[in-house]
């Protein structure tokens, strides 16, 4: 009922913030940038969002542990369907001082269907001109910068839907958000474990090796995806990215 709810608002987040000294704890959606807590969800015992959170990551792929656990850091992701089409659901938990508090980003997986232009997503004339000058560029980068919530992997789904066909693409997402037409995408899940590192360095150099014109690189959000922004963008490939 809380995934229902949140796809068919449009809220972005979906976020259970255990307490575990309270007989109550907290669930509370992100709906246009604002961190909003609808009554109807509200006074659920702590028990059992515990309980439901357990049962969830039996679900989650490419989580790091066999079961959830209220006292370390997990991330991973996993597939519902709401009014029968999919939504991949990202997890991304904290060991925080009252309990774990778990963020749920909610991904629509056919958004493909429905992207919107630049011109739609409220870019003014003169803005689309500079950054539809920059997509017709061979080589160097493109990077949307913003708030959470703000629209930066939409604006950057929707660029990328603009690609000429002629131009292969390849993406490395951390996982994939939007489905992109004429695209290669690669969703690579990083969990905390020290030979996920491995695991990402490998996908990268295969991915130099792919003969591609563009790479979308899903955000740069630590240091080992901001050398691969810089080692990308110094082999002469255009890449897109976001960072916040």
């Amino acid at each position: 009922e809380m995934l229902e709810w949140g796809v068919r608002v449009g809220a972005s987040d979906l976020h259970i913030n255990i307490h575990l000294r309270d007989s109550e704890s907290e669930v509370r959606f992100t709906l246009s940038g604002r961190y909003i807590a609808p009554e109807r969800f509200q006074r659920i015992p702590t028990r059992t969002l515990l309980d439901m959170l357990a049962v969830i990551w039996m679900d989650i792929r490419g989580g790091n542990g066999a079961v959830f656990d209220p006292l370390a850091e997990q991330q991973g992701s996993f597939v519902r369907k709401v009014d029968g089409k999919p939504v991949l659901l990202r997890w991304a938990s904290l060991a925080a001082e009252r309990g774990p508090s778990v963020c749920l980003r909610l991904l629509p997986r056919e958004a493909v269907l429905h992207m919107p232009s630049l011109e739609e997503l409220g870019y003014l004339p003169h803005q689309r001109e500079v950054i539809e000058s920059s997509l017709a560029t061979q080589g160097g980068a493109i990077i949307f910068s913003g708030a959470v919530g703000s629209g930066k992997s939409t604006s950057l789904a929707s660029l990328m839907s603009a690609v000429p066909t002629d131009r292969k693409i390849v993406t490395l997402e951390d996982p994939v958000e939007y489905l992109i037409p004429n695209a290669v995408q690669n969703s690579l899940v990083r969990s905390l474990r020290e030979t996920a590192h491995d695991d990402y360095g490998a996908k990268l150099r295969t991915l130099k090796r792919s003969a591609m014109n563009d790479v979308l690189l899903g955000e740069i959000r630590d240091l080992e995806t901001g050398r691969a922004f810089l080692d990308l963008t110094g082999s002469g490939v255009s890449v897109y990215t976001t960072t916040h």
